[in-house]
């Protein structure tokens, strides 16, 4: 796939990097696509290609009379000159992504929406590990509020990118209307976040301030402790997304379509199935239990694991193993196996005793933010997308 984009971005003169930028949501687009239960509409076309394509690797400017007027003296001096007079306008490689497509039933998080749109006085953090729906809450609240104004997507980015985004970022909310909604996503807001990175993000939310705007920011894989102590100091309310309760999934299978008089031991099945509500979990089981239009029963659930769970796993496991050292996965994969939550002590014991790791502690906080969750200030567990399912009699 990436060397597909990279062949189009080709054909269209577009620097490879931003052509990378198009896989996500390639690959999204074929996700949503095979999830059609109409058979005609599970296709994929060219048109589709170039649409996503141009529409991950485009930028959209507002013409203001000075860009208008800018245009309009490149193109009249342009009938007596030379092609390589005609730089008069010249722009940087787009760096404000596009806000991802809602899928067509999300989970209700209303408690957790309305708690970030009661506080739209001051910037919103969203955190959660891997598969919590950090983006989908961002979207949910931009709509809540109208509709989100501008959506920067700081995932392709590495560090070294991270202020020129903020800098583009700060000239573009200029021309936004007072009360936007700005939603920067996938920020690393761990403790490592350069001074230069944190001079430009500072100015950003300045300026959304003093134009009441609201700058939504979802972190990447990190959990509320860990979050760099100078966002707490700067007044940005953060907020974790939070497993659900057996009452939320019983909306989400309603909506999904599952008799009444069910819904309930449904949604007791699934919450158990899921880890105890993870989100990401919950959604593709239901969507799994849709599709079969509900003929399975809440206790086949609890029988036999879900194929959508087990799908997921195995991806969250492959995602694991490509990006983590292996002594952090050594780690990971023997936290995996424990039923309950542990303790810093018995984590380190494991660590050193059992993975043979010379600083255990350090891996441990590795991993805490994207695959293990904290309890307390001292209690760790892994997400429930890398536990191992329980074993049927």
């Amino acid at each position: 796939m990436a060397r597909a984009a990279i062949d189009l971005g080709d054909e269209r003169d577009i620097d490879h990097n931003e052509s990378l930028k198009a896989v996500d949501g390639l690959l999204a687009h074929c996700v949503e696509t095979i999830k059609h239960r109409d058979a005609n509409l599970r296709s994929l076309t060219r048109a589709d290609l170039l649409r996503v394509f141009e529409a991950k690797t485009s930028v959209m400017f507002p013409l203001t009379r000075d860009l208008i007027a800018s245009m309009g003296q490149v193109l009249a001096a342009g009938r007596g000159a030379t092609p390589g007079q005609l730089n008069s306008v010249s722009f940087s490689p787009a760096t404000l992504g596009v806000e991802p497509a809602l899928p067509p039933f999300c989970l209700p998080r209303r408690s957790l929406i309305d708690a970030i749109t009661r506080q739209q006085g001051s910037p919103a953090l969203i955190v959660g590990s891997e598969g919590r729906g950090k983006t989908t809450v961002a979207s949910l609240v931009g709509k809540e509020l109208g509709g989100v104004a501008c959506w920067v997507d700081l995932s392709a980015h590495d560090a070294s990118a991270l202020p020129s985004a903020f800098d583009r970022l700060l000239l573009a909310i200029r021309d936004l209307p007072s009360r936007a909604v700005v939603v920067v996503d996938d920020f690393p807001v761990a403790t490592t976040i350069t001074q230069a990175v944190w001079t430009r993000f500072s100015a950003v939310a300045e300026q959304c301030a003093r134009r009441e705007q609201f700058l939504i920011l979802t972190a990447k894989g990190v959990h509320p402790e860990a979050v760099d102590p100078r966002l707490r100091t700067a007044g940005i309310n953060i907020h974790a997304v939070p497993d659900l309760l057996r009452e939320e999934i019983s909306e989400f299978v309603s909506a999904l379509g599952c008799p009444s008089d069910r819904s309930s031991q449904f949604a007791a099945a699934i919450l158990a199935r899921s880890g105890g509500g993870h989100p990401k979990l919950v959604h593709l089981l239901g969507l799994e239990l849709q599709g079969a239009d509900w003929h399975n029963s809440p206790a086949s659930v609890m029988e036999n694991p879900p194929v959508s769970i087990e799908q997921a796993r195995a991806f969250a496991r492959r995602e694991a193993a490509n990006t983590l050292p292996d002594t952090d996965l050594d780690l990971l994969y023997s936290l995996s196996l424990a039923l309950s939550s542990l303790d810093r002590e018995a984590v380190l014991f494991i660590g050193e005793e059992f993975v043979g790791l010379r600083s255990p502690g350090d891996a441990l906080d590795r991993l805490v933010g994207r695959w293990v969750e904290t309890q307390s200030s001292h209690e760790y567990k892994i997400t429930a997308l890398l536990t191992q399912p329980p074993v049927s009699d």
